[in-house]
């Protein structure tokens, strides 16, 4: 399970999981909730369609009053804790709350069999990471995705096991995780795997601003599912599962073909 490592004002460090996150989430729900649009004052964590003060929520993770850590932005800010372990954090200045629109059909359709998805993500070709992923179908939905890099030209070629550098998955949707695994890959916060590309292979220095940098490209797998505790049936945990489930099952078939696993997974 991805953790992250948060420390406060005074020096006490704490190692944080999503798990622990969720939980502090219900506690505020149970406890502290006045409205589903409640917030901190520049930014909100979005969470199964309901907003969370980020501060507040950290501070029944760790236990300690919001005045020993600084929110905001930042390394040892609380949003960094939540942009890591792939939550939404809102700018709330440029943001206006709205639901998710959903597409029935693909909403209902039956969960997929895990065999067939990774056949369909290995049928795909690489598209350029930074130039298109914005135009990912369904990539407002949870999924798995994997990520090449390399200094040849890739866009439009099979995607094959061996050029994976990297896999993930996430639950807060495709658009979401790549954008702020590009953040990461400048610096920002947000991302673990671009996290660990910015310090241990870019050495500190912003993937823009690299003199021999090579070309990021990634091919994704979608599960159409609702993800709110509130909304969710019992085939949208089932989904919520497989793409999980997908992940593990990508890294076993790239070590299965390749004798190793992507790269940056190993870091």
């Amino acid at each position: 399970m991805e953790k992250t490592q948060f420390k406060i004002k005074r020096g006490e460090q704490f190692e944080l999981c999503r798990d622990d996150i969720i939980f502090a989430m219900e506690k505020y729900d149970e406890v502290h909730r006045r409205a589903n649009n409640d917030s901190g004052r520049d930014y909100a964590i979005k969470h199964n369609f309901k907003f969370y003060p980020p501060k507040k929520v950290l501070s029944l993770a760790i236990q300690r009053p919001v005045d020993t850590f600084n929110g905001g932005e930042g390394k040892n800010s609380a949003n960094r804790v939540f942009q890591e372990l792939d939550f939404e954090v809102i700018n709330l200045k440029s943001h206006q709350f709205s639901t998710t629109k959903h597409d029935p059909k693909k909403i209902h359709s039956p969960t997929p069999n895990i065999e067939e998805l990774i056949r369909s993500l290995f049928s795909q070709t690489w598209i350029p990471l930074h130039k298109n992923y914005r135009n990912i179908k369904d990539g407002q939905y949870p999924g798995t995705y994997i990520i090449a890099y390399s200094d040849k030209s890739l866009e439009d070629r099979e995607v094959l096991p061996c050029d994976v550098f990297y896999v993930g998955m996430t639950h807060a949707g495709i658009f979401k995780r790549l954008k702020q695994f590009i953040e990461g890959l400048e610096g920002k916060n947000g991302h673990s795997g671009a996290k660990r590309f910015f310090k241990e292979f870019s050495e500190g220095i912003p993937y823009s601003n690299l003199k021999n940098k090579k070309n990021f490209f990634v091919a994704t797998i979608t599960i159409p599912c609702i993800v709110d505790k509130q909304k969710r049936t019992t085939q949208d945990l089932q989904k919520m599962g497989e793409v999980a489930r997908l992940e593990y099952y990508v890294l076993a078939h790239i070590r299965e073909t390749c004798g190793s696993e992507p790269l940056l997974n190993t870091k």
